[in-house]
């Protein structure tokens, strides 16, 4: 059975039905479940008729849809370190850049910083890109910046890049590799005990060679 589940075919079966909530934390996974019923809802109610399997089919078609464009679809691995996309350095680039903008235009984000083998400077052709949101204190912040992360996953899926965002508290910064030198798209860097390994945006866009050394 573990051959048929780590097949291509079997980690797009389970990529369809967890669409990465694992690893979300539980106000995230909360705020995930709460958008695909609303949306379950929506469609149910335009295609309800009296044939009893409406219901069924609103399920499949909306947790489809959330699968493609806001569950990290293209940071899949099919096979080992192979992923649906090929990553191209100015392009991943360009979209952090863009992430950057966007994060910075969001007031409830604290933080915001890439981690993972890009802050290893072990990016490959078929890395995927770690994102992490950190929000500021609030329940309205919170609220904003998962909501915030629902977009740029679906900005990410349009992009083909393959990103992997989630938002997490600042409790949470403390299991992160002390042997990574992440980099901020947003927030204090050296202000922070918890960010001491770190390389500015600045830093990044003059010299990103160290971090894509495997992705020419």
């Amino acid at each position: 059975m573990g051959g048929v589940f780590n097949s291509p075919a079997g980690k797009l079966v389970r990529s369809w039905l967890f669409q990465g909530v694992l690893y979300m934390s539980p106000d995230e996974l909360l705020f995930r479940i709460a958008a695909e019923v609303a949306v379950i809802g929506a469609v149910w109610w335009l295609i309800a008729d009296p044939v009893s399997w409406s219901g069924v089919l609103a399920v499949i078609v909306v947790h489809t849809l959330f699968w493609l464009v806001n569950s990290h679809f293209w940071a899949l691995e099919i096979r080992k370190g192979v992923r649906l996309v090929k990553n191209r350095p100015q392009a991943v680039k360009n979209y952090l850049e863009a992430l950057r903008g966007r994060c910075t235009r969001c007031r409830s984000i604290k933080w915001c910083f890439a981690s993972g083998s890009l802050a290893r400077g072990a990016f490959g052709v078929y890395s995927d890109l770690d994102v992490a949101c950190i929000p500021r204190p609030g329940n309205w912040n919170r609220i904003v910046v998962l909501a915030f992360g629902m977009r740029e996953r679906l900005i990410a899926a349009f992009k083909r890049m393959p990103v992997e965002l989630y938002c997490y508290s600042e409790e949470a910064l403390a299991h992160i590799s002390p042997e990574e030198c992440r980099l901020v798209l947003k927030g204090p860097g050296k202000a922070d005990g918890d960010m001491q390994r770190w390389m500015s945006w600045d830093c990044f866009w003059d010299s990103p060679s160290e971090f894509f050394q495997q992705c020419e």
